[in-house]
């Protein structure tokens, strides 16, 4: 047999590693790369430690791995707190990227491997926050989804086995924003029917904290799209986050 075989190299690269995120990386990327095997080391040993290597070596996500695998052993044990655990600091013009690529989407894999080992394992959460402003661009944000947990408002969480678990108000976010959101919402609640009757619906079933968790964040997201797509609030009320830009008067056939 020969030792030297990249199927040996990359198990015994990544035997540090939790089993379902080994399985993650090696079905994903088959081996790691130089700099990645040199560098998890000295990272896993708490050192301070600087990779130097040409783009595409996966030097982000060479420190990154590490940091999720610590992330999904305290999930699976059910040790992982709601609070701010891996502090990443990068210039803005990759920052996007760089959560996009290396975290939100091998969270999102990792969670659906360990559900599919039978494995329940609370999802594991990533947030942004610039310098600038609370939320950036317009175009920041693709999904729903992606706004309520920026803001650290989320009604309801699914888990890697398809459970669910009451949501919250997360550490996340402004707290002053979250106030804010809440309490126009209740406003909104008081003489918009609609809001009204989703809020009675939602007190009802769930419960009134969970419901005021849920009317807050559908304004977080309204108010999103509304930023987003520069479309007015009679044209969100009737549309939706699907309500196109506003048109001028004067440009609106007859």
């Amino acid at each position: 047999m020969n030792n030297g075989s990249p199927e040996i190299v990359s198990s015994s690269a990544l035997h540090w590693a939790h089993p379902v995120v080994r399985q993650w990386f090696l079905n994903k990327f088959g081996a790691p790369t130089e700099p990645q095997q040199q560098g998890w080391p000295q990272i896993l040993a708490g050192k301070t430690t600087l990779i130097s290597a040409p783009t595409g070596s996966g030097k982000t996500l060479a420190a990154f791995l590490a940091c999720i695998d610590q992330l999904v052993r305290k999930a699976l044990a059910g040790d992982l707190l709601d609070e701010t655990q891996v502090l990443y600091v990068s210039p803005l013009k990759a920052l996007g990227n760089d959560i996009q690529k290396n975290l939100e989407l091998p969270l999102g894999e990792i969670l659906q491997l360990a559900g599919e080992h039978g494995l329940l394992m609370p999802p594991i959460r990533t947030g942004v926050r610039t310098g600038d402003t609370l939320i950036g661009t317009p175009t920041r944000f693709q999904r729903s989804k992606q706004i309520g947990t920026h803001v650290g408002m989320i009604p309801s969480e699914d888990s890697s086995a398809g459970k669910q678990r009451l949501g919250h108000i997360s550490k996340q976010g402004n707290s002053l924003l979250r106030f804010l959101l809440v309490e126009a919402a209740q406003a909104a609640a008081r003489i918009h029917p609609d809001w009204r009757r989703q809020y009675i619906h939602l007190a009802v079933r769930r419960h009134k904290s969970i419901a005021k968790v849920a009317m807050g964040r559908r304004l977080a997201i309204r108010l999103y799209w509304m930023w987003r797509n520069g479309c007015e609030y009679s044209r969100s009320l009737e549309f939706g986050s699907y309500a196109g830009p506003s048109v001028p008067t004067s440009l609106r056939p007859f």
